[in-house]
């Protein structure tokens, strides 16, 4: 056999030996947004989904350039499995799952809706709706394929202004204190109870507001000055991460979505301005 042509049956153990490529969402079909699924792009900040189900957040200086590619919002949308010790385990997301019939789109003017699945069989839809200042996000659990515990959609998120430096000395530390100054945290646990926090301030989160909050923001320097705002609507709250922090670490969060979320009326909305 010629070494430099290949037979059918070297073709057919070829191709049966190509790996399958997990099935994505569909891609915008312009430079440079290749590989994402829908893109909201304002002056304040770039927002989008990757045809792979991954979120990347990040805020834009006044020039509308990213601040840090390295130092992102952290944002994360989550399948939480509820155990009888209260605790939760996260469920791996099926990549080969994802799907959406819907176009991809930059910057779309109507909600938009993907689905997918995790181990267990169970299965999941989210929904973006662009908003005026920012965009809202839901979600619920469509099927509990052969899962029998309570599941829930949750999303992760982390407004870290600044990276995080152990190496600071003294000096440094006061020239950074001096720098965040008017830097601001706030939360609204309900109506008429709001906790303000100095970025150079030690908080435990989870111990101040146990029952979480129904709205956040902060504004920093290390963001520009953007004032990043989230709440939520509905009968659930914003909770912490249970531990001590600086505020000018960042502040870590979670909304866990009701298991019967209604998208009108569960919801949690990102706006920046």
């Amino acid at each position: 056999m010629n070494a430099t042509k290949s037979s059918p049956l070297v073709l057919a153990v070829l191709l049966a030996c190509t790996p399958t490529l997990p099935a994505q969402l569909p891609s915008i079909d312009k430079k440079p947004w290749k590989n994402h699924f829908i893109v909201l792009k304002n002056r304040k900040f770039q927002f989008a989904i990757t045809t792979a189900g991954e979120a990347e957040f990040y805020p834009l200086t006044n020039r509308g350039e990213i601040i840090s590619a390295s130092n992102p919002i952290i944002f994360k949308v989550e399948i939480l499995e509820s155990k009888p010790d209260g605790k939760f385990i996260s469920k791996k997301i099926d990549l080969t799952s994802l799907k959406s019939d819907q176009t991809p789109a930059l910057n779309p003017e109507k909600p938009i809706t993907y689905s997918g699945s995790v181990t267990g069989g169970a299965t999941f839809e989210i929904t973006l709706t662009p908003e005026a200042q920012g965009f809202s996000i839901t979600g619920k659990i469509t099927d509990k394929g052969k899962l029998t515990a309570p599941l829930n959609v949750a999303i992760e998120m982390g407004l870290r202004p600044y990276p995080k430096d152990a190496t600071l000395d003294k000096e440094e530390l006061k020239r950074f204190a001096q720098r965040t100054k008017r830097d601001k945290f706030e939360t609204i646990i309900t109506p008429g109870n709001k906790k303000k926090y100095e970025f150079d301030a030690g908080a435990n989160f989870s111990t101040d507001m146990p029952n979480g909050v129904e709205s956040l923001s902060m504004k920093a320097e290390g963001h520009d000055f953007t004032e990043f705002q989230v709440t939520v609507s509905g009968s659930s709250k914003i909770t912490f991460q249970d531990k001590h922090q600086i505020v000018a670490d960042g502040v870590d969060f979670k909304w866990i979505i009701p298991a019967e979320a209604n998208p009108d009326k569960d919801w949690m909305k990102i706006s920046a301005k």
